[in-house]
């Protein structure tokens, strides 16, 4: 019959308890969840129709960001030239306070 025998923790004398208590874990746990939350580029690409409204998001489609640069896919070359013309540094205030953690530059319009 053989018996199994509990690890021991190096240099443990059998004063402390070896687990942790789940206060001491659930910091740090949380801290790095709200750091992907907030570097999540999905949550512009989803709000995007109720930044620019319905009318709008009906005709727009947020496509991607990559370096800073939100890109939009727009229907025709009216609503191009109106978005990238006079629109487009009021959308990208509202985006970068918005969500200041995604540190956008600039908004390209494309259309197709």
């Amino acid at each position: 019959m053989s018996y199994k025998i509990a690890r021991v923790p190096k240099n443990y004398q059998g004063l402390e308890p070896t687990g942790r208590q789940i206060k001491d874990l659930l910091g740090p746990i949380l801290e790095e969840m709200h750091q992907v939350v907030q570097h999540c580029p999905n949550q512009l690409i989803e709000a995007w129709p109720t930044i620019v409204g319905e009318k709008v998001a009906a005709m727009t489609k947020a496509v991607s960001i990559e370096g800073g640069i939100f890109l939009v896919k727009v229907q025709n070359s009216t609503l191009y030239s109106l978005l990238s013309q006079h629109e487009k540094p009021k959308l990208l205030k509202i985006i970068q306070e918005t969500f200041p953690t995604l540190k956008i530059r600039n908004i390209l319009f494309r259309i197709g």
